[in-house]
């Protein structure tokens, strides 16, 4: 409901905008990054694409008024933009931005309008759309997720994976009251915390939180301690949680019945783990007959070993090496291994280190856990 961006996303389906504050809550900031510009492929026969007239509103807290607001862009002049305050926060208007831009709000203390920045049914509108934006879907359908019935639920490792960047996971609660999330950091990235939101199915945010900053020193770079983060879930069922550190590692582990991230191109499991990694479990449903695993680990020296088994604890892939361009892995899918849970680990290749490594599923439910009994699955 309090989402920033005020464009619907099948408009701009490629922008993806997130916010940040500095520490005395005087400067917030606003970014916008279109993820679909061919990076890859820059040159002076591919032109970068270029996104005019971006609507947007930045939340800001109450109490708060915003003093003034300027357009950054790389190899432009900071530009001031316009203003509208209201109760959700200020809107502003990005006359046009290409790759990247950000906006500064210099906020002072004040008391802003009370006339909503949306119109109550484009709000209700929005928070729909944005629910079907972060949601697993098929064919334009959402997916209804379920708990896996497996039997023989395999431990948890000591660890959970330690990741990078923003990554999508559901969690199963099973009644109302509070989910306690423990967070690890490793400070690679200024010490920034692990950023944790919980939003319910429907797309409307139910809660925020923090914990798990890693030390902003860039040698001495060590894990923090477990920080336990709650987050108050105003009912039983499943519900995404976004957790984000930026570039930092960090690893999670909600304390609830199931959970599951996401895992494929779109948003791939990113790992940053220099131990090895895993098992970690899918699903592979009834009917399937085949599906692909990737790994890339594109950095120079990177590298790891990718080990798939099926449900019987059969090796079907043992793959060492640099992996510098996606390497892909296409399994055939006996009927005795269907609708059963497969798993894969990561580990350090014959050569180099292992680091920085990307896993991405196809074919199959992109949902990845610890344990068979921790996984969802669409319903079939």
């Amino acid at each position: 409901g309090r989402s920033p961006s005020a464009v619907a996303p099948q408009t701009l389906p490629s922008l993806l905008v997130s916010t940040s504050r500095s520490a005395d809550g005087r400067t917030h900031w606003l970014h916008l990054l279109d993820y679909g510009a061919p990076l890859g492929e820059r040159g002076p026969q591919v032109a970068m694409p270029v996104l005019r007239d971006i609507p947007v509103i930045l939340p800001l807290p109450e109490g708060g008024r915003p003093a003034s607001a300027t357009l950054i862009r790389p190899g432009a002049e900071p530009q001031p933009l316009e203003m509208q305050p209201g109760a959700e926060g200020v809107r502003v208007t990005v006359p046009e931005m290409s790759v990247y831009a950000l906006v500064e709000v210099q906020v002072e203390p004040g008391v802003r309008p009370d006339a909503p920045l949306l119109a109550a049914d484009e709000a209700r509108s929005r928070r729909q759309r944005a629910g079907e934006a972060v949601r697993l879907t098929a064919a334009g359908e959402t997916l209804e997720l379920r708990p896996v019935a497996e039997d023989g639920d395999a431990p948890m490792a000591e660890l959970p994976p330690g990741l990078r960047y923003a990554s999508p996971w559901y969690v199963r609660v099973e009644q109302a009251g509070a989910l306690v999330v423990d967070t690890w950091a490793f400070g690679k990235d200024g010490g920034r915390p692990v950023r944790l939101r919980l939003v319910d199915m429907a797309g409307a945010p139910v809660a925020a939180a923090t914990g798990g900053r890693g030390t902003a020193s860039q040698t001495d770079r060590v894990w923090s301690e477990a920080t336990e983060v709650v987050l108050m879930a105003p009912h039983a069922g499943v519900y995404l949680l976004l957790a984000d550190a930026g570039g930092n590692h960090y690893r999670i582990r909600p304390r609830c019945a199931q959970a599951a991230v996401e895992c494929h191109a779109a948003r791939p499991l990113h790992t940053g783990d220099n131990r090895p990694l895993g098992p970690l479990y899918f699903w592979v449903p009834n009917g399937c007959e085949a599906f692909t695993i990737s790994a890339l680990a594109r950095q120079e020296g990177e590298t790891c070993r990718l080990v798939v088994r099926d449900p019987f604890g059969r090796e079907l892939v043992n793959e060492a090496g640099e992996m510098d361009e996606r390497q892909n892995f296409r399994l055939q899918v006996l009927t005795t291994g269907r609708g059963r849970a497969w798993s894969f680990t990561i580990g350090p290749g014959d050569t180099g280190f292992q680091d920085d490594v990307i896993i991405m599923l196809e074919g199959v439910p992109p949902l990845v856990a610890e344990s068979p009994g921790r996984l969802l699955v669409p319903v079939e």
